[in-house]
């Protein structure tokens, strides 16, 4: 890399001499460059120092009103014999809609950004004395992602993960207030995709592998 100080010869009329002193241990020792620019060199009409920048950036798209509706439902099956009497099961559903009203630089209607209309889960637990289970699937209608470089709207297709966790508490083995678990993420290995503005449009893919996680909990 050159060092030392540059300027335009034509717009800095009289005598300009530069001198650059380099100092790179794969070169030889000593190599100086000497630069000697002619004199009274005459300024340039026709130089514009203006440089044209576009900067890109994120606006606020205006208000927005969101509404919903969300339905949950828990069942504990202790009426069933030992020891299936410690499974729960949980569901719920979420239902969200909003007022923004919005069009990508090709006509596709959006709404706000990340916000499904449906989503729902389901989880079954059980736990009895020092083991605990739970196995939970998640799931999420198609969404506004983003905007791509196009400025064409990036959805996300649906999309569902199943997950699942086994635990037991130490306290039996002298260890009070300490359980170990062993949990695993994404559990079938489902994909997620992504496309511009139809289905036919497919933009990205992303395989997420599963994610196993071995975790000691205490309290000191």
């Amino acid at each position: 890399m050159d060092s030392g100080l540059y300027a335009d010869a034509t717009e800095c009329p009289g005598d300009f001499k530069n001198y650059d002193l380099q100092g790179d241990p794969l070169m030889p020792a000593n190599n100086i460059q000497y630069l000697d620019f002619p004199t009274n060199a005459e300024p340039n009409p026709d130089y514009n120092p203006v440089i044209n920048y576009r900067l890109v950036g994120q606006v606020n798209a205006g208000e927005s009103t969101v509404k919903g509706v969300e339905l949950a439902f828990t069942k504990p099956f202790d009426q069933l014999p030992e020891p299936w009497n410690g499974i729960t099961l949980q569901t719920n559903y979420t239902y969200t809609d909003n007022s923004l009203f919005n069009r990508s630089s090709t006509g596709t209607v959006v709404g706000m950004q990340d916000f499904s209309k449906n989503s729902y889960n389901i989880i079954t637990s059980f736990e009895k004395g020092p083991f605990d289970a739970r196995l939970a699937y998640n799931w999420r209608s198609a969404y506004f992602d983003n905007l791509t470089q196009a400025g064409g709207a990036q959805i996300s297709k649906a999309y569902g993960q199943l997950e699942a966790k086994i635990g037991y508490k130490l306290d039996g083995l002298g260890l009070k207030g300490y359980s170990v678990d062993l949990s695993v993420t994404n559990l079938t290995g489902q994909p997620r995709e992504w496309y511009q503005d139809i289905e036919e449009r497919f933009s990205r893919y992303e395989v997420n592998d599963q994610m196993w996680y071995l975790t000691l909990r205490g309290r000191l």
